[in-house]
């Protein structure tokens, strides 16, 4: 189950990761950094309902009760992923706007 989950939290993380660090190619407005935010709140919310989905069709054709408990601490932690990413959009979006209003732009 993780192959579902990981990849595009990795590429997500990557992306905000790397996002602050490089440089600015033209004057970004707060406009700009709402959408950004809002796209990247938006994303983490289709990871976790794409996720969710497939940990809940897995729930459903397990009968092992180990197997069932690790889904659905597998569920558990994609609710934790969601809100973790939620928090780095929104930092970053608190650093997109510091820039956006800074006067060396």
């Amino acid at each position: 189950m993780k192959h579902l989950i990981f990849p595009s939290l990795v590429a997500a993380a990557l992306v905000m990761t790397l996002l602050p660090c490089a440089p600015a190619q033209a004057k970004v407005t707060e406009e700009e950094c709402k959408a950004d935010y809002v796209e990247m709140v938006n994303e983490a919310e289709r990871n976790r309902i794409h996720s969710l989905d497939e940990l809940n069709r897995e729930l459903r054709y397990t009968t092992d009760d180990g197997a069932t408990e690790s889904v659905n601490q597998m569920i558990n932690q994609t609710w934790e992923i969601e809100e973790s990413f939620i928090t780095h959009a929104a930092n970053a979006y608190r650093d997109c706007l510091k820039y956006a209003r800074s006067p060396d732009q």
